[in-house]
Order: C-alpha cells, then sequence, then structure tokens
C-alpha cells in the first residue's frame, strides 16, 4: 500500500485525519502494550507484531524512504550511529520530517479505512525508536513557545488534563460518560458466598409484601388525616415501605438466580415509581426518591454480576426485564434520569462477546426511542399519554448518546462510534466528549478549533458556554464552558496570543468577581506577545485581538469590573 505524498514519521498522525476514531484506537493499543518490538527486517523496513483484541496477532509491516535530500536515511549514518535510535549524533542527522512512510501493510482483515488501529500502533513505537519520545507527536499542535522564551502556566490544562487521565484509566483506556470500573467493584460487594445466599423470594411473595405494606400504609395515613385538622401534618410514613422494598431489593441483589431477581428488582422499581406518583403533592415523599435513585445505582452496579456471571441467554432475560421497568411511560416522564441509569446497565454487557448482542439491542432501542421519534410532535395518530416534556426529553437524548458513545467504545466498534458523530454532530455532549478526547491525546490547535467553530454555529455563546458547564464528563472544571476549553488549549500550546483572545472575552463578557484576575491576565499576554512580535521583526497590530473570525468586538462592555 503506498502512502500518498509520503508523510514524515514525525507527523504519521496525517494519514488517520479521517478516522480520528482509528487513531485513537491505535494509541489504545501502543499505550497498552500490545506492540512487540519492532525489528528491521531489511534495509528500511521494519516489522512488529501486534496483538487484537480476541487474543490474535496481527503482522505488521512499515517501509520508509529516503529523506527529502535524497539520501538514504540508514546508509547515513555510521554502523555504531545504526546501533541505538538515542545516539546523539544520530538524532541530528535525522530530522523530524527526514523519515518518510513509504508503505504500510497489516495481515488483519480490516478494509474500512486505508489504515488499521494496528499500523497506527506500530508507527507509535517505530517513531520512538527512530526519533525519540519527544518527537513532534502530533501534528497540528507544535507548541507556540517561540524557542523557550515564553512558558504560560497551566492553570486550566493540568487540572483538566488530570481529571482525563483519571477517567481514563477507569474506563479501560477509554473516555467514557457513563461506564467505569467502579461499577465492577461496587457489584461486588452484592456478591454473596455461594453457602451463604439466602433463598430468592418468590415473585408473587414480594408482590404480597409490598401491597399489604402499602395497605398498612395508607391506612395509617388516612387515621392521621382523621385525627390531626393541620394541613402541614399530612404527610405519610413511608418507612416501612421503605424497609420493605429494601429487604426485596437486598434479597435479589445478592441472588444468582439472574433473570427471577431482574423480576423482583423491576417489581421493586414499579412499586417506588407508583408510590411516588400517587403522592405528588406529600410533603414526605423526599425519602421515596432517595429510595428510587439508591435503586437505579444498585440495579445498574448488580448488572455487571449479570454480565459477568449469567449465560447469555439468562443475561439477555435479566436485561430485557430491566430495559422494560426502565422503557416505562411514566418511568420516563417523571424519571427520565433513572430510567437512563437503567437503560446504561446495558454497557455491561458490551465486554463480552457472547452478551454484546444484547447491550446493542437495549441501546439501539433507545436510539430509536428517543432520538429519532418526536414525542412533542402534534398529530392526530399520537396518544397523549406518551407525551414527554421537554426537560424530560432533553435528558433521555443526552444520556441516550452518551451510553451509545459508550457503547461503541467498550465494543471496539470504531464504524459505529464515527456513525454516531456524524449523526449528531450538534450534539453538545458528543462535541465535548470530542474535543476531551482531543485534549487526552495532546491535539490541542484541534480542540482549540472544535470549540471555537462549535461556539461560532451557535445562537448565543453564553448560553452554550453555561450548558457545557453541566457536563458528565468535566464536571467542575469548565467554569466558562466552551472558552475553557480555549482556555486549556491555548495553555498547552504556549499560544499567548490565543489566551489573551479567551482572556479578552472573559473581561467584556463575564461579571462574576472571581473573574477580575483575567484583565491582569489580559495585559501580561498582550505584553508578551508584543515583545514576541517585536522579537521576530512583525508589526503588532495595536488594539485588542479578535476573539474569533467572525465575531463582533463591539461587546458590550456594562459587564466589565
Amino acid at each position: 500500500m503506498v502512502v500518498p505524498q509520503k508523510p514524515a514519521l514525525a507527523q504519521f498522525e496525517v494519514m488517520f485525519e479521517g478516522t480520528p476514531l482509528i487513531l485513537e484506537r491505535a494509541t489504545d493499543y501502543w499505550e497498552s502494550g500490545r506492540v512487540s518490538s519492532v525489528q528491521e527486517i531489511a534495509p528500511q523496513l521494519y516489522h512488529s507484531r501486534v496483538a487484537g483484541s480476541d487474543d490474535d496477532y496481527y503482522d505488521v509491516d512499515i517501509r520508509l524512504s529516503k529523506d527529502a535530500h535524497g539520501e538514504n536515511t540508514n546508509e547515513a549514518n555510521t554502523d555504531d550511529q545504526a546501533t541505538t535510535s538515542s545516539n546523539t549524533d544520530h538524532e541530528s542527522t535525522i530530522g523530524d520530517n527526514s523519515i518518510r512512510i513509504q508503505s504500510a501493510a497489516c495481515t488483519c482483515p480490516y478494509q474500512r479505512t486505508p489504515y488499521c488501529k494496528h499500523i497506527g500502533a506500530v508507527l507509535y513505537e517505530l517513531r520512538k525508536q527512530l526519533i525519540g519520545a519527544h518527537g513532534n507527536h502530533h501534528n497540528d499542535d507544535t507548541a507556540n513557545a517561540h524557542d523557550g522564551v515564553i512558558v504560560l502556566p497551566r492553570t486550566v490544562l493540568d487540572p483538566i488534563q488530570q481529571h482525563l487521565d483519571a477517567r481514563a484509566e477507569q474506563g479501560k483506556g477509554h473516555l467514557l460518560f457513563l461506564w467505569s470500573a467502579q461499577l465492577r467493584e461496587a457489584a461486588k460487594t452484592f456478591r454473596a458466598q455461594p453457602d451463604e445466599e439466602r433463598p430468592l423470594i418468590p415473585l408473587i411473595d414480594a408482590q404480597t409484601m409490598l401491597s399489604d405494606t402499602i395497605r398498612r400504609c395508607h391506612e395509617r395515613f388516612i387515621i392521621h388525616i382523621s385525627k390531626h385538622s393541620d394541613a402541614y401534618s399530612k404527610s405519610c410514613d413511608y418507612t416501612e415501605f421503605i424497609k420493605t422494598v429494601q429487604a426485596i431489593a437486598g434479597n435479589a441483589l445478592q441472588s444468582s438466580d439472574y433473570a427471577s431477581a431482574c423480576g423482583n428488582l423491576r417489581l421493586c422499581i414499579h412499586e417506588v415509581h407508583a408510590l411516588l406518583l400517587s403522592s405528588e403533592n406529600d410533603d414526605g415523599s423526599e425519602p421515596l426518591l432517595t429510595l428510587m435513585d439508591d435503586l437505579a445505582m444498585r440495579v445498574r452496579c448488580y448488572m455487571e454480576n449479570v454480565a459477568e456471571f449469567a449465560d447469555s441467554s439468562t443475561a439477555g432475560k435479566a436485561l430485557n426485564t430491566i430495559a422494560q421497568a426502565a422503557n416505562d411511560k411514566d418511568m420516563r416522564q417523571c424519571e427520565p434520569l433513572n430510567s437512563m441509569l437503567l437503560i446504561s446497565s446495558a454497557l455491561a454487557f458490551a465486554q463480552y462477546d457472547d452478551k454484546r448482542i444484547w447491550a446493542y439491542d437495549v441501546i439501539e432501542n433507545a436510539i430509536t426511542r428517543n432520538l429519532e421519534y418526536s414525542f412533542n410532535e402534534e398529530s392526530e395518530e399520537s396518544d397523549e399519554t406518551d407525551f414527554i416534556p421537554d426537560e424530560s426529553l432533553h435528558v433521555l437524548q443526552l444520556f441516550t448518546l452518551m451510553s451509545a458513545y459508550d457503547l461503541y467504545a467498550l465494543s471496539n466498534d470504531d464504524a459505529g462510534r464515527e456513525q454516531l458523530l456524524s449523526e449528531y454532530s450538534e450534539s453538545m455532549a458528543l462535541t465535548l466528549m470530542n474535543a476531551a478526547n482531543m485534549i487526552h491525546e495532546g491535539h490541542l490547535r484541534s480542540a482549540y478549533m472544535l470549540a471555537q467553530d462549535f461556539l461560532l454555529s451557535s445562537r448565543d455563546m453564553e448560553d452554550v458556554d453555561i450548558d457545557a458547564r453541566h457536563n458528565g464528563l468535566l464536571p467542575d472544571l469548565l467554569p466558562h464552558g466552551w472558552h475553557t476549553i480555549m482556555e486549556c488549549c491555548a495553555e498547552g500550546l504556549n499560544d499567548v496570543g490565543l489566551l489573551a483572545n479567551v482572556y479578552r472575552y472573559y473581561i467584556l463578557s463575564c461579571n462574576d468577581r472571581s473573574d477580575t484576575h483575567y484583565v491582569i491576565n489580559y495585559a501580561i499576554c498582550y505584553a508578551s506577545t508584543a515583545v514576541l512580535a517585536q522579537k521576530n521583526g512583525m508589526t503588532w497590530l495595536m488594539g485588542w485581538p479578535e476573539i474569533a473570525p467572525g465575531t463582533s468586538s463591539t461587546a458590550s462592555s456594562t459587564s466589565r469590573k
């Protein structure tokens, strides 16, 4: 396979410009040690083996070409230099762009794109061996430090990168919204020893226990009302009901009779939600809300055990039962967050080849329900009971996209994830995930441009910044939303000009007292840029630089501090 225009090894990422998710998987493979040592089996022909996802091994061959001056990069070195890639003289004779990739081939069956993740993983290792760990790994993200004169503090970038690193570790190398290894750890606490497991409460007995408890609860409430005329005292005591639910659920959560246990859990979810609806105006319903939240999280963790230990057929039945509870129309209307947390329990199944089909079934069904059908569309055939409030629909759609992204990531389904990003390119959640991945990989300029483009395409910068603050990926780390993304990228690029643009926006538009320090920060950036411009013989245009192309520079100054 001949590579057009022979890209430089130092910047091989250009080969994956149209397939960033393939490059992300290549990074995962390389960092997880799947690439064996790269050996030069013939002049400028390098060979390696890469461990696949199913314990298979694929052979990868990379052929390098002569440098830009027509000299063979290997022949240009002495025998001593050829023995090690870390030799100083050797490195000095090989510039970042002198080693070019002539061809790349892999024995894997992947045919959808020109280059597979195995080729990318080997290129990472080959670049490390020939150029060094500090080669130019990011084709579009070279630092604008001007020979090290300016090194910006990373007050925003460092905490974001630390958070992303920790999240990737929890996500098995992926940046995930809803799944993490912590769910699996929590699930372990539910498992009882085989000789300690209590028999599962039969479903009919569980129904009787709950109905009797609800009846007694209502009877006590009626007696209470008859004795107290004070309206504020008319709140029902749900203590007995809560204890009954906890007993039935606790018994199910430690059971290895997975399909039947999920039937009991579905019953608990239904009864708690039904009681919540009937006590909507009851001041004492707060414990029921807490109970529902706790129950949804516990069920979500329990499904990790189901995915790991149940056979495929049993696991499918169990997941279908929980999905039915989540898709109850009242649950979706009034408890959309817990509904989607229950749906996201399907992600536990995505990591097992024999059970992955059940995860796809549940998540793709959610895509059809929440993203491809408008519940609020007025039509003669629509049922009023199917109406979903805008607030609930927003939650359903947001978490559906998060679940779908995680599903494709955990399944190593690059094509599915690329299609999701393409079909829902306007989604704030997916765009933020994309930007976070770029930051995590070090593609800071790309992340900066993505954030800037998203802002420019929006109707109101302030509104989309507010939306970005409340996210499941970077909680409390984006005080200025998308502009914070741009700020952290500018810090990492050591680009005082880009950083000054962001600071200027803060000065003009923000009205929080904690932002006053940006006035000083902007002045420092402005002065630094002017000094650098003078040093490099450039004429610095006096006045504040524009925030972004097409952005008005006549923002109101009424919010200045």
